[in-house]
């Protein structure tokens, strides 16, 4: 069985529906370190893997290491309604047929509580991606999200381009094209490759999803290789993080 607790419900409500934004279900792991949410998009071309550290909690108790895997649009469902000033509880007693959950408004007192379906227990997680990418570029989630919208509107693949100390981006449509150069003083914090040239190419979809979830005020860590999955990191501070991985166009 485990209780955890959260004393800032509206953070809890956007990371949680961003993780599970590609995804149809909500597989959770209770781990003693942290609480996990990792999984695959229907058509797996996308994985999504959310960390949130025990010590982020304000409550976190756990009896053994629980995975679950629970109906998503109920648990987005009971947080739809959250504040920054309420607390939320996640609760689960061995055999229980639903996660319980409790949001707690700490100015009045006053309290709700929901119950999500379970689907089933003792679920195995899915695996890392063990790879090396080659590259590794970081930006504001603002000029991440801004340049997806824009190359979106072009064609329906976006290419990922290196070469010496700048990232291009590039989307191609009938007769038209969108690209951007960036570099360390426009655009880009950091930006380092192993190799001079790299160049990977993706569904501008899948891309597009992602940055639905992507916070303006975040710092977005971008990694790739020639014809490697695309991987997006999103430090939500304080021991916390969201990973996509998506898988390239060859």
């Amino acid at each position: 069985m485990f209780r955890i607790a959260h004393s800032e419900g509206s953070f809890i409500k956007n990371v949680f529906q961003a993780a599970l934004a590609p995804l149809d279900t909500a597989p959770l792991y209770i781990r003693s370190e942290f609480l996990e949410i990792r999984g695959l998009s229907p058509d797996r071309l996308i994985m999504s893997i959310l960390t949130i550290s025990s010590i982020m909690f304000e409550e976190y108790q756990l009896s053994r290491e629980t995975s679950l895997l629970v109906d998503k649009e109920e648990l987005l469902a009971s947080f739809k309604r959250l504040s920054r000033r309420d607390k939320v509880v996640l609760s689960y007693e061995d055999g229980s047929r639903d996660l319980k959950v409790l949001l707690i408004n700490t100015k009045t007192g006053a309290e709700r509580e929901f119950a999500v379906q379970i689907k089933e227990e003792n679920i195995e997680p899915i695996g890392d991606i063990q790879l090396d990418l080659e590259v590794e570029a970081q930006m504001s989630g603002d000029v991440f999200t801004t340049i997806v919208k824009d190359a979106a509107i072009v064609g329906d693949e976006v290419e990922f381009r290196v070469s010496g100390d700048t990232l291009r981006i590039i989307s191609r449509g009938e007769d038209k094209e969108y690209q951007t150069t960036l570099t360390s003083d426009k655009g880009l914090l950091s930006l380092s490759s192993s190799l001079e040239n790299v160049s990977s190419k993706y569904s501008i979809d899948l891309v597009k999803q992602v940055a639905k979830a992507v916070d303006p005020d975040s710092v977005v860590i971008i990694q790739y290789g020639p014809n490697k999955p695309l991987k997006l990191r999103l430090s939500l501070g304080g021991g916390a993080s969201l990973t996509y991985w998506i898988t390239p166009r060859v």
